[in-house]
């Protein structure tokens, strides 16, 4: 089954939505310590909070990270 995310602007996403953060320009940095599984899972979000005006934290289980709030993320839809 394919699944088809949509785009969500940081500002709403909410605990419980489930990202696709594979290639995010945020998120999926390499770096020397990079160690997520962005490329082979999809990712619970587990907190969100305002940091400052115009930067929303995401954070999940092993990840943090902080997005412009109108930044778009893919969202996987809720199974029914």
């Amino acid at each position: 089954m394919t699944v088809i995310p949509r785009l969500v602007a940081a500002k709403n996403i909410r605990e419980g939505d489930v990202l696709d953060l594979e290639g995010d320009e945020f998120a999926d940095r390499p770096t020397d310590d990079h160690a997520n599984n962005f490329e082979y899972e999809y990712q619970p979000v587990h907190e969100v909070e305002r940091e400052t005006a115009d930067c929303i934290r995401i954070g999940g289980d092993g990840w943090l990270v902080g997005f412009p709030e109108d930044h778009l993320l893919k969202v996987i839809p809720k199974e029914d």
